[in-house]
């Protein structure tokens, strides 16, 4: 599945994303990547996407 496809699938079941620590932010994977999302009353706002290849310890939302 694309990036592009994977958006689409947020858009259709919000809640398929995996919960993470950080309050209200959830995580779709991606093959290499993972979206990091919160959904909000009329949109879904991605925060980043990350490149599950690198560094996790580099990975930081800015929330």
């Amino acid at each position: 599945m694309t990036l592009r496809r994977s958006l689409r699938l947020l858009v259709k079941n919000p809640e398929i994303g995996l919960n993470t620590d950080i309050r209200n932010v959830r995580n779709l994977i991606e093959g290499d990547f993972s979206i990091f999302y919160k959904i909000k009353p009329a949109t879904i706002e991605v925060i980043t996407i990350w490149d599950n290849r690198q560094n996790p310890d580099d990975l930081n939302l800015k929330i």
